[in-house]
């Protein structure tokens, strides 16, 4: 039998405080509408739900129609979970079930999920039910090691504000076969997640997900700002976008803002081959375009603070947009993004098929350049090693196909519910230092949203100085050199030789040049010049081992092209063991 401690059918106006609740073997509290809509009111606070859980069933596994081979699990005892809250109602594709949710100063412990909503008939009719539950808010409460598939799972509302939450250890110890995450939404219309915490999400038993939050799909106008999302196994956040199996819908006017994002992935999290997968703080679908997939995202983060998880961690949430003032830092705590400085403006890129101009005061220069012409494209040109792509977005806008030096392309959606005629739409990864071509192609593709394929342009901002690695092509090494993983090195590894007149060399563009390398009891004196002039002799030992180390910084040079020499001296400090010299990375001033 289906037991709850507290069960509400076909009603509302309820007030339920300062209760315990435990042991259940269902859940807490249910309310379920079986076919009834209209109903307002729900206020819990101050409840104390601890130990509501079937986690004995093994839920973690697959169903064996899924998985034929052990370990799965048969039959539907197996699929039971027990839940804090729970909210369930049959959908008829257009009726409010229950308004007016109030849920806080409460406290879940050792639940399967905290609070959860079971949303009926959208699925098995085709009818997504936006609206089902309207403003509901959750606050001031903490869910806390939940061996199920989460901490707060919303599904279907329109209206509301989960703040000052803390969500720590979802799939704790157990997790579920179908993904865990410390907050999960599903067709949620004009919400808010705000000054709440989500922390150490888990993936036991190789489980899949682990994100600290997870935008499933067809979400609008969904905001996450003002909070803390840090040491989750999986992705900070899992952009999924149109799963079209359970829940379709693309995700739309997603805003990311003004969020500490720290130490996320350590699983290395990835799924399929059209997501950034494996070693990334986002984990995105962005469609593939080569079969006709749309981008299933669009949004934009901004304003973050992130710290990666390892040097050479990715953060790509595309086709999202990442915008440059987020400011990112590597695992020892170098920053590695930066927002832009210079500009190019539209009309110095190369177009191809028909583009017109469009004037706009809001545009750089008052003007843009747009196309809904399949194929059209543009190509924007720099040197450096990042640059960000400003473009109109707006109601009528499509899909983008973007490339990088004729790489792979990726789909950027430039759909917004209000139009801008200049927002960051594209930003390159960190590449090596020198001259590359951004191209931008019109697809023809279209976010649901949208009511047309529109692509536009309006400028091309630099970074202000610039990252090379010396596994970077222009890096040239002469004599014999060794390579091989370094400890907190640059994106891990390292080069070095104690051969003496070994060098490398490095040509850059800018006006001042800082090298990093390793200091070590083992390390010698490097001579370094500029442009063949004279050497200026640096000291690279030092008593304990240290990589990635700022050790020299050029004076201001005349702008334009010079090349850095690095060469072994085959001297060394008396205190030195050897004369070694290595190379990490170099970082360029325009």
């Amino acid at each position: 039998m289906k037991t709850y401690a507290i069960e509400l059918v076909d009603n509302g106006g309820y007030k339920i405080t300062d209760l315990e609740l435990s042991d259940s073997t269902y859940g807490g509290i249910r309310s379920l509408a079986a076919g009834t809509y209209g109903h307002k009111y729900l206020w819990i606070q101050n409840v104390f739900f601890h130990d509501i859980t079937a986690k004995h069933t093994d839920f973690y596994m697959l169903p064996c129609s899924t998985r034929p081979t052990p370990p799965c699990y048969h039959g539907s005892d197996k699929q039971r979970f027990a839940i804090g809250i729970l909210l369930k109602g049959q959908g008829d594709g257009h009726s409010t079930i229950l308004s007016d949710v109030t849920v806080k100063d409460c406290t879940f412990l050792r639940t399967d999920t905290g609070f959860d909503m079971s949303p009926r008939g959208e699925t098995n009719r085709g009818k997504t039910n936006h609206g089902m539950w309207r403003n509901v808010n959750i606050s001031d409460s903490t869910f806390t090691q939940l061996y199920g598939t989460g901490g707060i799972v919303l599904a279907f509302v329109t209206g509301g504000t989960t703040s000052h939450v803390l969500v720590d250890q979802a799939g704790y110890q157990v997790g579920i076969w179908f993904g865990n995450a410390a907050f999960q939404a599903v067709g949620l219309r004009y919400y808010t997640v705000r000054d709440s915490e989500f922390r150490n999400t888990g993936r036991p038993h190789n489980t899949s997900d682990g994100e600290g939050l997870d935008f499933e799909s067809d979400n609008r106008h969904l905001t996450l700002r003002d909070s803390y999302i840090h040491d989750n196994a999986g992705p900070a956040i899992l952009f999924r976008g149109n799963n079209g199996a359970h829940y379709p819908g693309q995700n739309s006017d997603l805003v990311v803002e003004n969020n500490r994002i720290e130490n996320n992935n350590r699983t290395k999290e990835g799924i399929g081959p059209t997501d950034e997968g494996g070693n990334n703080v986002f984990l995105a679908h962005h469609g593939d375009l080569i079969f006709g997939l749309p981008a299933e995202n669009a949004g934009v983060v901004r304003n973050n603070i992130i710290r990666l998880q390892t040097n050479g961690q990715e953060f790509n949430p595309s086709p999202v947009i990442f915008e440059p003032n987020n400011r990112v830092y590597n695992h020892d705590g170098a920053e590695v993004f930066r927002g832009p400085t210079g500009t190019t403006p539209t009309d110095k890129f190369a177009y191809h098929g028909a583009w017109r101009t469009t004037n706009d005061n809001n545009c750089f220069r008052s003007h843009s350049q747009v196309s809904a012409t399949t194929g059209a494209a543009y190509d924007a040109s720099f040197n450096g090693s990042q640059a960000t792509l400003y473009a109109p977005v707006g109601p009528g806008n499509g899909i983008a196909g973007v490339s990088v030096d004729g790489g792979n392309e990726v789909a950027i959606d430039t759909y917004s519910s209000q139009a801008d005629c200049s927002r960051p739409a594209f930003t390159t990864r960190v590449l090596p230092y020198g001259h590359h071509t951004i191209r931008v192609r019109v697809t023809g593709q279209k976010n649901e949203a949208a009511s047309a394929t529109t692509i536009g342009t309006n400028m091309l901002a630099y970074a202000r100085q610039v990252n090379a690695t010396t596994n970077d092509t222009g890096f040239a090494y002469h004599g014999n050199w060794s390579y091989g993983p370094g400890n907190g090195c640059y994106l891990g590894d390292v080069h070095w030789t104690n051969q003496t007149n070994a060098s490398y060399t490095i040509p850059f563009n800018g006006t001042r040049i800082t090298l990093h390398a390793s200091r070590h009891p083992w390390n010698g004196i490097a001579g370094i010049s500029i442009d063949g002039g004279p050497e200026r002799l640096v000291d690279l030992y030092a008593s304990a081992p240290a990589c990635d180390q700022k050790v020299w910084t050029s004076p201001r040079l005349s702008p334009g092209s010079h090349t850095l020499r690095v060469r072994v001296t085959g001297r060394h400090n008396p205190a030195s063991h050897n004369t070694t010299i290595s190379a990490d990375r170099i970082t360029v001033t325009p």
